[in-house]
């Protein structure tokens, strides 16, 4: 009996090791959160925090790959984001300081650069920078300045202490070269200057700056003290204020006529478009025998709609919020807010203000010279003027006393 048990028990342990092993294994895959692939992942968090390196004083050229400050750094080398490569600062609530005769970082060709702080409150700066020297002319970008092709992003932190001060300097905070590309969605860039255009920023060439969020606030340029650009800007979001137009100064006998724009001075033949934010408080200081003008924007064609705001803006002591040069006027190309604010000066004084393309803008586009009148005609607005016939001289010629087109 016992042996016909065994022999039974042996038979079938045959049997079983002759049928193929994928018969037994399961043909499902292991589901989400098994053992193995949460070592997996954890794994992977791993080297990812292997991956970021930290910044030292060493600086130099940084590769592919996120950086970090650990503590306060003062750099014997400022930095370079060479051509392709692809990196990510964060400044962590800590301070970047350059050794004072460069750019503190520089974006080459094709490079990308994100700025960020993880302190979330914009402790974290980057300071000390004098501009890259540019072979046209003087010094570019104090804090950062980002060649032809390059890109990058200011996410979080604060540029701060960087001055591109002497004869033909440009962009305290950050320069954007020939086709580069700035984009600024939160962070601070301020009490920066330049001797010459974009105190805070200045985008030349036919770069590219958009900014949707963040501060640019009192930093100082004779053009442009907040921001000064060539080739195209567009504004979704953010603030602009406290930035002050203002002479730079006698460089050997050689300075600039004029001075424009306390918060944002258009260069362009390309219209700004002014599609969120506000800008705020800024000012046009005359001075040296040069009259100052457009104290929040100077421009020429721009762009408008959203929840747009031009207050507060001074030249010398008059309020003078967007100031349009020429035949420029506002494109109204979508509807405003119901808190928009849009105070305009006009060169002319008097003329044609709007190409409304039938938006709204009753009560948000106003004058900031206040004896001037408002007309609607076809459905724009106009400026004009009525003249006091006893000091006008078409009284004399037997004229009605009114001025405007």
């Amino acid at each position: 009996m016992k042996r016909r048990l065994l022999a039974s028990i042996l038979t079938l342990v045959m049997l079983l090791s002759l049928l193929p092993t994928a018969v037994l294994a399961s043909d499902e895959p292991p589901t989400q959160g098994t053992p193995t692939e949460v070592s997996q992942e954890a794994q992977n968090g791993d080297q990812q925090q292997q991956e970021t390196k930290e910044i030292s004083s060493v600086g130099g050229e940084l590769t592919t790959g996120s950086y970090v400050l650990n503590a306060d750094v003062e750099l014997q080398t400022d930095l370079t984001v060479p051509e392709g490569a692809v990196v990510t600062l964060d400044l962590n609530g800590h301070t970047l300081k350059g050794t004072g005769n460069d750019s503190v970082i520089v974006v080459n060709g094709n490079g990308v650069l994100t700025v960020k702080d993880s302190s979330g409150n914009n402790s974290g700066k980057i300071t000390g920078g004098i501009g890259h020297p540019n072979e046209e002319y003087g010094n570019d970008g104090g804090a950062i300045s980002i060649e032809s092709g390059g890109k990058c992003t200011l996410e979080g932190g604060t540029l701060t202490g960087n001055h591109c001060d002497d004869y033909n300097y440009n962009a305290g905070g950050v320069y954007a070269k020939g086709t580069a590309e700035f984009y600024m969605t939160g962070g601070v860039i301020t009490g920066n200057t330049a001797n010459r255009q974009g105190g805070g920023v200045f985008g030349g060439g036919s770069s590219t700056i958009m900014i949707s969020g963040g501060e640019i606030s009192n930093n100082t340029a004779q053009f442009g003290g907040g921001v000064c650009y060539n080739g195209k800007m567009t504004m979704t979001g953010g603030t602009i204020k406290n930035n002050t137009a203002q002479y730079s100064g006698d460089f050997n006998g050689a300075f600039w006529p004029n001075i424009m724009g306390g918060g944002i001075k258009v260069n362009s033949k390309t219209p700004l478009e002014f599609f969120g934010g506000e800008v705020s408080g800024n000012k046009a200081i005359s001075s040296n025998g040069i009259t100052a003008l457009g104290a929040g924007i100077y421009g020429g064609n721009i762009k408008v709609k959203g929840d747009v705001k031009v207050c507060d803006n001074k030249r010398d002591d008059v309020a003078e919020n967007i100031y349009l040069d020429g035949s420029a006027m506002l494109e109204i190309v979508g509807n405003l807010g119901n808190s928009a604010q849009l105070p305009v000066t006009r060169a002319t004084q008097t003329g044609r203000v709007t190409s409304s393309n039938d938006f709204s803008f009753d009560g948000i586009i106003t004058a900031d010279d206040s004896e001037l009148t408002l007309e609607t005609r076809n459905g724009d607005l106009y400026f004009t003027k009525t003249v006091d016939p006893d000091k006008s001289d078409l009284h004399h010629a037997g004229g009605r006393g009114y001025s405007g087109v």
